[in-house]
């Protein structure tokens, strides 16, 4: 665009993790919202600038991106449900800054990358209503939510991570093993949620070693069966971090069903 665009860092509360970068190209117009969560197995060592590039892209592209950070393993109150929490107040913050600033939230697409995808996908469920007395209201409508290599079934990537002998960072983030947890499991899977109601869009590399396609694919069968509306990307050559690079042949195919939503 040839432009400068303008970065905010906001707080959504009152913790260390609880902000977003926002960023919006000119003060020019309303621009659609796109919200982006990264991933990292919620671990603390990884953060929002994992994103940073495709949010630059995004900008360029006129979009205005609020990049979320939120509270990691390791890090106080993480987990269910503070994790959760934190994903939805920061979303409801739109709600606060849009007369401030020039951002439509009837124009609003969740992405999430890995386990971003994983809470992406859970927040959409929140637009439902609940009856949770520990989990907030979501209160921004969503137009659709994009899952780049999500973890949408927690029971199956903790259970593939003992079939190989690993310690599970599911096991980490939901505080104990589904048989310790398994209401809060069924509360925080988006599988075991389903059906959404909300348009999603689901892009796989099928050369990802990291999130294996096939818990995708499951996801998306379900959808399927259950009448929800979504659009499966997948690409032979592409892996898991292919999905956050702007130069990517995945990334171009993404980008362009998003846009295709937004028209």
């Amino acid at each position: 665009m040839g432009e400068k665009c303008y970065t905010v860092k906001l707080n959504y509360g009152i913790k260390p993790s609880q902000f977003g970068i926002l960023t919006i190209p000119s003060f020019k117009k309303r621009y659609p919202l796109i919200v982006t969560i990264h991933g990292g197995f919620w671990k603390a060592k990884y953060g929002l600038e994992e994103l940073q590039p495709l949010t630059s892209d995004l900008n360029k592209r006129g979009f205005a991106t609020w990049n979320v950070e939120y509270r990691r393993v390791g890090q106080e109150d993480s987990g269910w449900p503070g994790t959760f929490n934190d994903v939805i107040d920061a979303i409801n913050l739109l709600k606060k800054i849009e007369n401030k600033w020039p951002v439509d939230i009837n124009d609003v697409i969740i992405i999430g990358h890995s386990a971003g995808g994983h809470l992406a996908l859970w927040s959409a469920f929140e637009r439902n209503g609940n009856k949770l007395t520990s989990i907030h209201p979501l209160l921004v409508p969503i137009r659709a939510v994009v899952s780049l290599a999500g973890i949408s079934i927690l029971r199956d990537s903790w259970l593939d991570d003992m079939k190989k002998g690993n310690s599970s960072p599911v096991s980490d983030f939901m505080n104990g093993a589904p048989v310790e947890k398994s209401e809060e499991y069924k509360l925080a899977s988006p599988f075991d949620l389903l059906p959404m109601g909300t348009p999603q869009i689901l892009v796989h590399g099928l050369a990802d070693s990291i999130v294996p396609y096939k818990m995708t694919s499951k996801y998306a069968k379900k959808c399927q069966k259950l009448n929800d509306n979504i659009q499966l990307i997948t690409e032979q050559n592409s892996d898991h971090f292919d999905l956050i690079d702007p130069n990517s042949k995945i990334w171009k195919q993404t980008i362009t069903s998003i846009v295709r939503i937004l028209n």
